[in-house]
């Protein structure tokens, strides 16, 4: 089954995700579209980006994948266009574990193992067992030697800040010496299914010059493991 061509899409959609607890927004980086928040040094989009690809072979199957690219979508199309798209046109699509070897090896040796380059990368091989599900009729978790479960635990996190119910966290006591500070706090909450979540929390901050230094904070992570997951 050869692969044909390699079609990198790059997708933005206007919507703002506005991360729920995240500091206020701050400038806008000078000549770019990306912005960071106050206090965090990674980049953001005030949209929603990705980069998905397609591939195609001659007998007609196609493939969809998606590379991760939450900024700057068009760096890995372009590594996709020009770099390792090439390097499997005309192969294989169904041996997976050769095209993604040929792929990473295109600039291994200058050290480009991770980042875009492997994003890039991602978009295909991910394609490519696309194509290998649909000729073979299977799911790829199948292909892969079976799924161990049907369904899986999950949560949220980073939620949009529309859909957060207000919180707080009364402190429920306060020690502090000249170079610590111990607050203790209980989580009032309820599970989506109507369970009672009552979590204690632990914050320790260590303190210099009168000025936050470090922050630890301790939770009874098995009791919320039984709480959300039983």
């Amino acid at each position: 089954m050869r692969i044909t061509k390699i079609t990198a899409y790059v997708v933005k959609s206007p919507a703002f995700y506005d991360i729920g607890g995240a500091s206020k927004v701050g400038q806008t980086l000078p000549g770019s579209e990306y912005f960071r928040f106050d206090a965090y040094p990674q980049l953001y989009s005030r949209r929603s980006e990705a980069l998905i690809v397609k591939v195609d072979t001659a007998e007609g199957i196609s493939g969809w994948g998606e590379t991760q690219a939450p900024i700057g979508p068009e760096v890995a199309q372009s590594v996709v266009q020009h770099i390792v798209g090439p390097s499997v046109l005309g192969r294989s699509a169904l041996d997976t574990n050769l095209r993604f070897s040929e792929m990473y090896e295109t600039m291994r040796v200058r050290g480009h193992g991770t980042g875009f380059q492997l994003d890039a990368i991602a978009g295909i091989d991910t394609a490519l067992w696309d194509i290998r599900g649909k000729a073979a009729n299977m799911s790829v978790s199948r292909l892969l030697g079976g799924r161990y479960r049907e369904t899986l635990p999950c949560y949220a996190s980073g939620c949009d800040a529309s859909v957060l119910p207000p919180l707080s966290f009364p402190a429920d006591h306060y020690e502090h010496d000249k170079a610590r500070e111990w607050w203790y706090y209980t989580g009032h909450l309820r599970t989506a299914k109507g369970r009672e979540y009552r979590n204690h929390y632990h914050f320790v901050f260590k303190l210099r010059d009168g000025k936050i230094r470090a922050v630890k904070e301790y939770v009874d992570t098995q009791y919320a493991h039984q709480v959300l997951f039983s």
